[in-house]
């Protein structure tokens, strides 16, 4: 669950909201923050990555740019 958002960040630009729950990066199941850490860290050196996240009863794509 997104708990915090930095003013400005590539978070803040692709849309996500404090509350949000991220269920999958580049379509990969997201069940835990070591799956979390794990995917990122996988991911690491692409710009662009596709999120799918939960937000209160309904879910959405969103892609995330790292430069923002």
């Amino acid at each position: 669950m997104i708990t915090e958002i930095a003013p400005g960040s590539p978070a803040e630009h692709a849309g996500l909201q404090l509350g949000d729950v991220i269920e999958e990066i580049n379509r990969q199941a997201v069940r835990s923050l070591a799956d979390f850490a794990k995917i990122v860290t996988e991911a690491n050196g692409q710009l662009t990555v596709l999120l799918l996240v939960r937000r209160e009863e309904r879910s959405l794509f969103v892609i995330f740019n790292r430069r923002g």
